[in-house]
């Protein structure tokens, strides 16, 4: 229940000043929430923070700043100032934290920024945890798509411009390479599967795939480390369900973090072009977690090399219990198994190798 002080009529108002970035600035506010984000928004180098704001409130805060004005570079500087002045506060840890696990792109500039400016706070523990986890020190890798025949790890690749598996044909041979290991996976259930070292060897990298993928083997090997802060478990949200559905779920992850291309599978592989006005505040990693849209154009766009098969199947491996997942014309088991999937993969890839199209050395979309 609202309090008696509660105004809804002001607090929409300062919401909305808060949207334009319409502040007095020397002149506080009688919220100070309101002025902390203000300030991050406007660039300020020192904030003097409210009395007793927690972890969670300042994470909360700032949060809202880099969803209102898009990280700029001043909101990126103050932020990153403010850290530094909090960096021997017991609410250091708490905020950083939070911050990675709502959004790690957000981290990663900060952590990136600190470097440039020699900022000590990147050189803390939990910084270096950070950094860490979040594979920062991993660069795409360099070299030609063609000229690619040896072990190579596997986030290196996608995280390239032209991630060779942000294409059905070759997000199926993955998938088809991660059914093979089925029993490791499952034997692994405490585990999350290290992208950065997870290798992949595939002799026919190519921008556009040939036909001679498709029967081409993919050697895949896994690489696994506990599960940390960072990573959104199943078992946060759902009660008991059977082991299959478990690895299918892990799977579902897993492609789609490579079809995307980053360690967050709950992301969007395309930057859509922020249309002018407010649009409201960008959901957070868990409700993204819960509520996720995997369709072509969430994978990379209008020109996405994917059909709204494979994203429907991965749609149906990432449902929660008991939810409901529109079929979207394509005919779907009733029961899920690794058997049912197995099967399934291998009949769209013999599929798509009969639609091929061999006058213009290009795979059919289906």
């Amino acid at each position: 229940m609202p309090s008696d002080n509660f105004d809804l009529l002001k607090e929409q108002a300062r919401f909305l000043l808060l949207v334009r970035g319409d502040t007095k600035l020397e002149q506080k506010s009688s919220d100070e929430k309101f002025d902390l984000i203000s300030k991050l928004n406007r660039g300020f180098r020192e904030i003097t923070l409210p009395e007793n704001i927690t972890g969670q409130g300042l994470a909360a805060a700032i949060l809202m700043a880099s969803q209102i004005n898009d990280m700029s570079k001043c909101f990126i500087r103050a932020t990153s100032c403010l850290i530094e002045k909090i960096k021997q506060q017991a609410s250091f840890e708490e905020c950083l934290t939070l911050l990675a696990k709502q959004d790690k792109q957000l981290v990663t500039t900060l952590i990136r920024h600190a470097r440039g400016v020699k900022q000590t706070w990147q050189l803390s523990e939990v910084a270096k945890d950070l950094n860490e986890s979040l594979c920062l020190e991993v660069k795409p890798l360099a070299k030609s798509l063609d000229q690619i025949k040896e072990n190579i790890s596997l986030l290196r690749l996608i995280l390239r411009d032209d991630n060779p598996f942000a294409n059905e044909v070759m997000a199926l041979k993955l998938m088809q390479a991660a059914l093979a290991n089925v029993e490791q996976l499952k034997n692994k259930g405490e585990h999350t599967i290290d992208l950065a070292a997870t290798k992949v060897k595939f002799l026919h990298f190519s921008t556009i795939v040939k036909k001679e993928a498709f029967d081409a083997e993919l050697e895949l090997t896994f690489a696994f480390k506990l599960k940390g802060k960072l990573d959104q478990t199943w078992e946060n949200f759902s009660s008991e369900v059977e082991v299959d559905i478990v690895f299918l779920r892990s799977l579902g992850e897993f492609i789609r973090a490579a079809l995307v291309g980053g360690q967050d599978w709950t992301s969007f592989g395309q930057t859509f072009d922020v249309k002018a006005g407010y649009r409201g505040i960008r959901t957070s990693a868990y409700k993204r977690q819960l509520g996720l849209m995997t369709t072509p154009e969430s994978i990379s766009g209008v020109g996405a090399q994917v059909s709204g098969w494979i994203t429907g199947l991965i749609s149906k491996l990432l449902k929660w219990p008991g939810i409901s997942v529109n079929d979207h014309g394509y005919k779907w088991p009733s029961l899920w198994s690794v058997e049912v999937v197995t099967k399934l993969v291998d009949e769209r890839l013999k599929l798509l190798k009969e639609a091929y199209c061999t006058l213009s050395g290009m795979p059919s979309r289906l």
